[in-house]
Formats: structure tokens, sequence, C-alpha cells
């Protein structure tokens, strides 16, 4: 099996991967967690490591005292209104738990509006054995009182006389047990009941959100739920939700929020004289856009993690050959999302025409440049490739037109 050659779109979580150098916002996340601040604010534009700096944050934190639950607000529906973003928040919250809480399949099914099954849920599991037992001794007073029971009749009467006469004593009150046992579950239980429903929506108000979060949320841990893409979705004031996450959530003392949002919807929130667009966030971690010239460097880092593979593979030596890779780290809009899929392309690039020429001399500055000018003038680089009806491809025409004038 092949060494890995491609680099993975994924957060980083652990210091030897973060080529960009995410310490210092990690650390100080971790005070504003730490202090009396209840919302903070990740303001960083999109691609540029949001996601690494949760991950790298999760690693630092004891998992005995804290729980780092993602939300993912993101709404490509536009669907997401009043108060549907707080169900969704906390859908997926009790999702997160699911594994730890008993109660878990009750608060979702309470909370979702579409839920479509029949199915009774309680936050107590005792509850639902209850009610499967009242349910069968309901039928077995209904089969009693019908003279069915005689048909499954399996003992001898002259041995077991007592026995059936016993077995009859209990039919007959069967049906006085099975509604004890349904009416103290009921009183006793928090029970919900889905049918088969399309489209119904649950009333649940403030105080209905208020009380589920309360269920949510472990008293032994503090539970920092991270939300991202709040900037991407339906919701009119980002400003508005994130006051209404104070309303909602105010009597959850081991509670915290850290709030994913670029510096134009920061801007964007309402400010007078004062400049109260940081008054919804206790604290504000700002991650620094990273520069075009930064890429250079952050190119290097990347390479340099995978020296022994390229080495071994194509003969290519990083470090010295640098130079060749630079282009690479050229453009505008860059991040490192976008550096890690050119490299991916040219490594693909490289092997595929490895594989399909060999013994022709593929050289690695041929596909850096490729790539880079396919990524940089896609559509122009398209246009190339089309191919005209009995001309051939665009790149053949424009050849034979540049040689004949």
């Amino acid at each position: 099996m092949r060494d890995k050659l491609y680099f993975q779109d994924f957060p980083v979580r652990n210091y030897d991967e973060d080529f960009v150098g995410f310490e210092e916002e990690v650390e100080m996340l971790k005070e504003g967690i730490n202090s009396e601040a209840r919302i903070i604010g990740l303001v960083a534009d999109y691609g540029s490591g949001k996601s690494s700096i949760i991950e790298l944050l999760r690693t630092e934190l004891d998992t005995e005292k804290y729980d780092v639950v993602k939300i993912n607000l993101l709404d490509p529906d536009g669907k997401i209104v009043g108060l549907e973003a707080h169900k969704r928040l906390l859908i997926q919250l009790a999702n997160h738990k699911y594994k730890e809480r008993k109660d878990s399949s009750y608060i979702i099914k309470r909370i979702n509006p579409n839920y479509k099954s029949i199915d009774i849920s309680s936050k107590n599991k005792f509850s639902k054995i209850l009610i499967v037992l009242s349910l069968f001794l309901f039928v077995i007073s209904f089969l009693y009182k019908h003279d069915l029971l005689q048909y499954i009749n399996f003992l001898d009467v002259s041995k077991y006389y007592e026995a059936i006469n016993a077995i009859k004593k209990f039919c007959n009150v069967s049906g006085f047990l099975g509604f004890i046992i349904l009416f103290f579950t009921i009183v006793k239980s928090e029970i919900v009941c889905n049918y088969l429903s399309k489209d119904s929506q649950q009333d649940l108000n403030e105080l209905d959100l208020i009380e589920i979060s309360k269920q949510l949320i472990d008293n032994k841990k503090t539970t920092i739920i991270v939300i991202e893409d709040l900037d991407r979705n339906s919701t009119p004031d980002i400003e508005k939700f994130i006051k209404e996450l104070m309303t909602f959530y105010v009597s959850m003392e081991n509670c915290k929020f850290i709030i994913a949002v670029t510096p134009e919807e920061l801007a964007n929130m309402s400010s007078d004289k004062n400049d109260n667009k940081y008054k919804p966030f206790g604290m504000i971690v700002d991650l620094p856009k990273i520069k075009n010239s930064d890429y250079g460097v952050i190119l290097k880092e990347v390479l340099l993690s995978k020296k022994e593979v390229y080495m071994k593979y194509f003969n290519i030596k990083s470090e010295e050959e640098f130079n060749l890779w630079y282009w690479l780290s050229l453009g505008e809009n860059m991040n490192l999302r976008r550096l890690k899929h050119r490299i991916n392309s040219v490594i693909h690039l490289y092997m595929t025409l490895k594989t399909r020429f060999p013994g022709e001399n593929i050289k690695i500055e041929t596909c850096i440049a490729i790539i880079y000018l396919k990524d940089k003038y896609e559509e122009e680089f398209n246009k190339l490739l089309e191919e005209i009806p009995g001309k051939g491809f665009g790149l053949k025409n424009k050849l034979e037109d540049f040689i004949v004038n």
C-alpha cells in the first residue's frame, strides 16, 4: 500500500498539521471560555481555518470538564426563520448527546416538526415497558371476555385445577390492572406520541425551547456550542439571533457559545456612535487575514510535510526545487483549501500521465504550470479544450491560426 500522496480538506487536529499557526487564537479562545464571557465571536473569512481552530481547541480542553458541540445552521433552501433556527440548534445538540442521554430520542421527536412515525417516546425508558405491559393486559382481558383463551388452553384441568382458576381470576382483572398501570405511567412520566403527520408544525414557543435546552445541558461539564455558517442562512438579523441566545439560554450557567462570522457580517451589525456592533459578544477573537504574499511560506511548509513521500515516488526534492512549486501560491482570493487543491491536482495529473504514457519523460514542472494556469484562468482554459465541430479542439484551432497569420 502506497503512502498518502494527497492532502485532505479536513480541519487540522494537532499542531504538527497546522501550517498557518493558530496557536495564539486557540489560547485566546481558551481564556474566553474560562472567563465570564457567555458568547465569543470568532471573526474570519471563509476557508481561513475557523474549523481547524475549533478542532485544535477541542484537543486542548479537558474532556472531563468540557464538551464541544459543533452546530451547523447552513440553510440552502432559505427556510430557517424565527424559532426554527433555535429548533435546529437543539436537535443537533440532542443528536450529539444521543449516546450518553437516555431521553435524547424523546427530545429530538418533541422538537422535530416533521417526525413521521407511529411511536411513543418518553424521557424514562422504563415508561415504555409499562405502556407495553398495560397493552398486553388489555389484550388478555379482551381474549378472556370473548372466550378466545380456550383455544390456547394447554394445561390438564384434572392436574392443574387450582393453577387454571388462578389464571382465570388474573385474566378477569387484567383489564383493570392494565388501566391502573397506564394511568400511573401517563401521570408520572413525560410522554410524546408521534403519529404519521406530514409537515405538521409543532407549536413550540420560547418557554418550551428554554425547558428543552435545560434538559440537554450537562451540569457536570461546560458545554461549548460552536455555531457555524450563521451568516449563510436566512436568519434576517444575526445580531437579533445572538441576543436571543442570551434570552433563551441565560439560565444555563454551564453553557457558552462561539459564533463564527465573517468580518463583513460583523461590520453589517447595527451600530451607533458608540459602536455597539461588539455588544452581543463578551469577547471577540479576530483571525488575521492571510496575505497573498504569505502563501509562499505556507506552501513551503505544506510541501515539506510530505518531503519523504514526494522524494520516494517522484524523486522530487521539495526544499531544493521549491521555486518550481512557488507558482501555486500566486493569485487572488487564495486560501489554504485552494492551495491544497492545487497541489493535489498537480500530483493527480503527474500520476495520471505517468500511468497513461509509461516510459515518457513526464516533468513535474509541466504539471505545475498546467494546474496553475487552469486554476487561475479557468474560463479561458476550458475554452481551449472545447471541441469545435469540424475543426478539432480550440487549442489546435488557435495554434493553426497563429501559424498561418
